[in-house]
């Protein structure tokens, strides 16, 4: 299953059941082992599929995954940053999001930040939409401060940028600033003019 990293919108949908994971899981663990690289890249599936349902239980086997692929030599950073972003995206905008899936996904993602951060600088794709996540992780945890800094920050990117000042809309609706609502939302209408 892949979707759209910054909306979320499955763009193909593969009908895996999360049972069928769960035993594969259970084999390959006995196969080749509890720490292989195979297990842990299951993992990654499982709790794509998991997202779905059961934020919680996700967010243990991305760090799960996570730890396992660290420790492979092939392994990059990345890479790391590559699935914590991408794990991070697929909590987001999980139903049901809990506190513990929230950290989860910041401590992913402000990580994926900082590798990509210093490897590419604030501008780039990877960097402005990790911006954007721990920007939306802060706003769904009513963080509008933190929320507003990192919203910011992936404004340097045009493509993130935009579903930023929604979001900035409504941050600054809710602390009074009709202004800067305002100008916000006269970006979208200049990047979103129909």
């Amino acid at each position: 299953i892949r979707d759209d990293l910054v909306t979320g919108v499955q763009t193909c949908a593969l009908p895996i059941s999360a049972d069928e994971l769960k035993k594969a899981y259970k084999l390959y663990k006995k196969h080749y082992g509890k720490k292989s690289e195979t297990v842990g890249w299951l993992l990654v599936d499982l709790a794509d599929v998991q997202v779905k349902y059961s934020a919680r239980q996700a967010s243990k086997n991305y760090l799960k995954a996570l730890e396992i692929l660290s420790l492979q030599e092939s392994f990059t950073l990345m890479d790391k940053a590559k699935i914590a972003l991408e794990a991070s995206i697929h909590l987001s905008g999980s139903p049901g999001l809990s506190s513990y899936s929230i950290k989860v996904a910041l401590e992913m993602s402000q990580s994926a930040y900082q590798a990509y951060f210093k490897a590419y600088g604030a501008k780039h794709d990877q960097t402005a939409l990790a911006a954007f996540v721990i920007g939306k992780l802060h706003y769904a945890k009513r963080d509008y401060t933190m929320a507003q800094k990192f919203l910011e920050q992936s404004l340097s990117n045009p493509y993130i940028g935009k579903y930023a000042h929604g979001i900035l809309v409504d941050i600054h609706t809710k602390n009074g600033r009709s202004d800067l609502a305002q100008k916000h939302q006269q970006a979208l209408g200049v990047v979103l003019p129909e």
